[in-house]
């Protein structure tokens, strides 16, 4: 259980599970054809879709000890057949099988070396944000927030808060533009670059 004095109170496995259905509602939106571009510049909806499925098989390898061939197999292999939503639930049911044994052991992450629970809560950003990529990418009208629950953007927020710092100075994310925003959802956003 994760105890924090400027957020909410949350199992660090509530938040994956909580995390991936947000995932998975925003999978529910995806048109047929994963052809179309989506809203991040030069990605299409399949590209999305296959970098947060892909990425997931990557953190279980990490865990697990990585095998660089692999990995770098999991880059460019389709993660959306035979479907999205089967991939993912497959995916993600390995990966939290792989992490709930090795709690606070350290996985070889390419930005940087973390714990597991960093790697867990890096997952939860991943999921929760890019489902707003896909929100946002099906239609640019009224998704102006995370399309996830208030208490999980803050504890997301919260969480990486300081892992955020280091994965901007690695080009991960972009420095937020703006004043902090009241809407958790929204802050996550902007502190991702979003917006």
């Amino acid at each position: 259980m994760r105890t924090r004095p400027d957020g909410p109170v949350m199992d660090d496995f509530e938040a994956l599970d909580r995390s991936a259905q947000v995932w998975r509602d925003a999978l529910a939106v995806l048109p047929e054809d994963l052809s179309a571009d989506s809203y991040i510049e030069t990605w299409t909806l399949a590209d999305l879709v296959n970098h947060v499925h892909g990425g997931g098989i990557r953190y279980r390898m990490y865990v697990e000890g990585p095998d660089p061939e692999l990995v770098q197999a999991t880059r460019t292999a389709d993660h959306t057949v035979p479907s999205p939503v089967e991939v993912f639930d497959a995916s993600q049911k390995a990966l939290r099988d792989a992490l709930a044994p090795h709690p606070g052991e350290t996985v070889p992450h390419p930005a940087l070396t973390m714990s597991t629970e960093q790697l867990l809560r890096l997952r939860c950003l991943e999921l929760t944000v890019h489902a707003w990529d896909i929100a946002k990418s099906v239609s640019l009208d009224g998704v102006e927030v995370c399309p996830m629950p208030l208490d999980l953007a803050q504890w997301v927020a919260t969480e990486m808060v300081d892992s955020l710092a280091g994965l901007r100075g690695q080009g991960y994310f972009v420095e937020p533009v703006g004043e902090p925003l009241d809407d958790q959802r929204a802050e996550l956003l902007r502190l991702c670059g979003r917006g």
